[in-house]
């Protein structure tokens, strides 16, 4: 599924730096994110006892919404079996929603940006991803966003969607770019050691 078409770039869509090689750990003084669920800024534990998974992404993105209608549901599931914590962190501060393309082609969706409103971005990219996690049936309890692109995950991320793989410890072990499957995202995590395997 990798190829230079489709790729989304962030450091050409949104201006992230990148961050080279793993191992950061984002700790309890890492920059606050704001919670979707709880509509507060919190400063949460993205690892946990098995390990975790942040797929850095933006709501307008037509990959990221490929994964949350196609990939992300079985991931989640399996992840949970597994006590493993998957976060959505949303690295973009556009609203808009993507429209994915069907499950034999990530690329046949389209990147749906609208533009940034001068104020209130923060409330209005939060009720996106409530619309977001009603159209793709997450649980908004999942869901954070970095709009300043403060967090590990956004300065590292190069692609959207970016997996991070985080130990029990909380420190980064490995990053994927680009779509992936949930058998990729499941047999890395087992490689990893994450979870209950």
């Amino acid at each position: 599924m990798r190829s230079s078409t489709t790729r989304v770039t962030i450091t050409t869509l949104v201006g992230v730096t990148l961050l080279a090689g793993c191992g950061q750990t984002p700790t309890s003084s890492s920059p606050p994110v704001y919670s979707v669920a709880s509509q507060h800024w919190v400063t949460p534990t993205f690892g946990g006892s098995s390990g975790g998974i942040v797929i850095a992404m933006a709501s307008w993105c037509k990959f990221c919404a490929w994964e949350a209608k196609w990939q992300e549901p079985a991931l989640i599931r399996w992840a949970t079996q597994h006590h493993i914590r998957v976060s959505l962190m949303v690295i973009s501060p556009y609203p808009g929603i993507g429209v994915p393309g069907p499950l034999n082609n990530s690329a046949a969706g389209v990147d749906h940006p609208e533009a940034l409103p001068a104020s209130h971005a923060v409330s209005l990219l939060a009720k996106t991803m409530d619309a977001y996690a009603h159209e793709f049936h997450l649980n908004p309890q999942i869901i954070f966003l970095d709009p300043k692109r403060a967090t590990v995950f956004s300065k590292k991320a190069t692609y959207i969607p970016s997996f991070f793989f985080l130990n029990a410890s909380g420190h980064i072990e490995k990053q994927l770019e680009e779509v992936q499957t949930a058998a990729t995202v499941e047999s890395v995590a087992k490689h990893l050691g994450l979870g209950n395997t």
